[in-house]
């Protein structure tokens, strides 16, 4: 069974899934994005940030797959005890509303790191050009859904 790590959206989508080992270069750090993308959640979403911090987001080690995994679950299991206390009521008009534009940022570098593998590859190609739309259109710019607020797409 492969290994892999999970992140609970806040608005109920569907995780955001990591396979282990997490990749990591000059410019991309899967370790990285996950604890970011804890810190940037527990910034719109203050009722987390208190325990986050305090108590997860202190004392993880990004090379140990039992580490990151424990991060991740603590993390999961704030993110499902905050959508079970919301169950059954009227959402909270904090997820009626739009991310802030830190996660909002995030999350379309997150897009744009899984969609586009080779950014060098990006420049042989004329601005707008057919070829650009193309590899556009097969883009999934669904990650929304994984983090975003508001009706799931």
């Amino acid at each position: 069974m492969a290994m892999e790590l999970r992140l609970h959206s806040p608005c109920g989508g569907e995780p955001a899934i990591y396979q282990w080992p997490l990749t990591a270069s000059d410019k991309y750090d899967k370790a990285a994005e996950i604890v970011d993308t804890i810190r940037w959640v527990c910034e719109d979403f203050p009722e987390l940030k208190l325990a986050m911090e305090n108590y997860v987001l202190h004392d993880y080690d990004t090379k140990s797959y039992e580490s990151m995994k424990k991060l991740c679950d603590k993390y999961n299991r704030a993110i499902d005890s905050i959508l079970q206390l919301w169950k059954g009521t009227y959402r909270p008009a904090q997820l009626l509303t739009r991310p802030s534009n830190s996660l909002l940022r995030h999350i379309i570098q997150q897009v744009y790191n899984r969609a586009v593998t080779d950014p060098d590859k990006l420049n042989q190609y004329e601005p707008f050009s057919p070829e650009i739309t193309l590899q556009l259109d097969n883009v999934d710019m669904s990650a929304r859904k994984h983090f975003g607020r508001g009706s799931r797409i």
